[in-house]
């Protein structure tokens, strides 16, 4: 006699709970699966990796490798444009543009542009940020922006460091996250 088991081996299905047979029960589970990641595997990830271009201004930027970049600030208003993002995400959950420094001197403030074209209403701007000559976290929230227009057609990034000067910062692990526990 067959009873209820989770074996699906042999030409009879075997029945679970409720007489379903296993290897209808796992289809049924394999295709909510499938419909899932169809629906959201394409722009559910963790974080979207954020890269530098070679557009800047007042800011000299190298690609150090593996994530890292260093610059230079060699004047007034220094900004480096990210690459424009390619892969969709989640702009309801990915709202944090994060990254971590070191800045032996620290900065008056870092702005952060998003949208196209780059303006005024489209930014937050930070308080000071610390010197630190180990890695530390910086995080923005870009949905603060007072009348900013944060959604899907948001691909474009600009980051500026400070009112200029003569800083040497390094950058790495440049990203777009949810908020973190600590920060809802």
């Amino acid at each position: 006699t067959d009873s209820p088991s989770a074996t699906i081996s042999g030409t009879n299905p075997k029945l679970v709970d409720g007489g379903v047979p296993v290897r209808l029960k796992v289809l049924i589970s394999l295709s909510t699966m499938a419909l899932l990641f169809a629906r959201w595997g394409a722009c559910e990830t963790a974080t979207v990796p954020l890269r530098l271009s070679n557009t800047t201004h007042s800011l000299q930027v190298a690609d150090l490798g593996n994530g890292v970049y260093g610059g230079r600030t060699t004047g007034e208003d220094p900004y480096v444009v990210c690459e424009q993002v390619t892969q969709p995400f989640d702009h309801e959950r990915l709202f944090v543009l994060a990254f971590d420094y070191q800045c032996p001197d620290g900065l008056d403030f870092v702005e952060v542009f998003y949208g196209s074209p780059f303006h005024g209403d489209n930014r937050v701007v930070t308080d000071a940020v610390p010197a630190a000559t180990d890695w530390r976290p910086f995080a923005v929230n870009l949905k603060t922006a007072p009348r900013g227009d944060w959604g899907p057609a948001v691909i474009d990034f600009r980051l500026d460091f400070g009112g200029g000067g003569q800083h040497v910062l390094k950058l790495r692990n440049l990203r777009l996250r949810a908020l973190t526990a600590e920060e809802v």
